[in-house]
């Protein structure tokens, strides 16, 4: 078995049909957003090439019934507070029944924590740190809409992740939210964005992949686990 077979059954194993990845996969998540609601939020990032893979998740969207309620520009790079509030806000005027993402690592992490914000109010200060989230929607009674993340760039892999990467511009830190609560409901990467993209967002999201296992790698040092 390859370390591609190896890869396959570990994602297989842990997202079962929630994820769905391969070439021109696109115009099959159309169906999959209208399950889990009819009104959609769409969240999209402009990047050189951007229209063709926009208008092919938009257009099955709508084929399948889904009713495009808004469509808004995702974040700037590490996902500023400002472009978090924006969405908060956005969010809240639109009440969607599911959120589609579409774009790199800081525009899905942008839409996690915007719902969260959404749904459960206050300051995102409150959020920051590991299972605080999950705390206040029980506390509440509530749940987070569900949401369609699909990842335009190979890079942090956040369409499948726990973690949302909010950054303060003012003092330069970025904070984390982890939380099961805010993994995306369902996921989709279709490879054949990354192939037409620009080799310039292909190195930016191999770069920014390295760098997330390196953040892994350190923060094993000198732990039980780390050799």
């Amino acid at each position: 078995m390859t370390l591609q077979d190896d890869a396959r059954e570990l994602l297989k194993a842990w997202r079962g049909d929630t994820y769905v990845h391969g070439l021109g996969i696109l115009p099959t998540l159309g169906r999959r957003a209208r399950e889990l609601g009819r009104r959609a939020a769409l969240v999209t990032t402009s990047f050189p090439g951007s229209v063709d893979p926009t208008v092919a998740l938009r257009t099955p969207l709508i084929e399948a019934g889904c009713q495009i309620v808004g469509q808004a520009e995702g974040a700037a790079p590490n996902a500023p507070r400002q472009d978090v509030e924006r969405l908060r806000g956005w969010l809240q005027a639109l009440s969607p029944e599911v959120i589609v993402s579409f774009g790199g690592g800081s525009t899905i992490d942008a839409v996690k924590a915007a719902e969260v914000l959404r749904t459960l109010g206050g300051d995102i200060e409150r959020y920051f740190g590991t299972g605080l989230v999950s705390e206040a929607l029980a506390s509440a009674g509530r749940q987070l809409t569900p949401h369609l993340a699909v990842q335009a760039a190979a890079s942090s892999g956040a369409h499948l992740t726990k973690y949302s990467n909010v950054t303060d511009l003012s003092t330069g830190q970025k904070k984390l939210i982890v939380d099961d609560a805010v993994v995306p409901t369902r996921a989709g990467f279709d490879y054949a964005v990354t192939r037409d993209a620009p080799a310039s967002l292909t190195c930016d999201g191999a770069l920014d992949g390295f760098s997330h296992v390196l953040e892994v790698l350190y923060g094993a040092v000198g732990k039980a686990h780390y050799e």
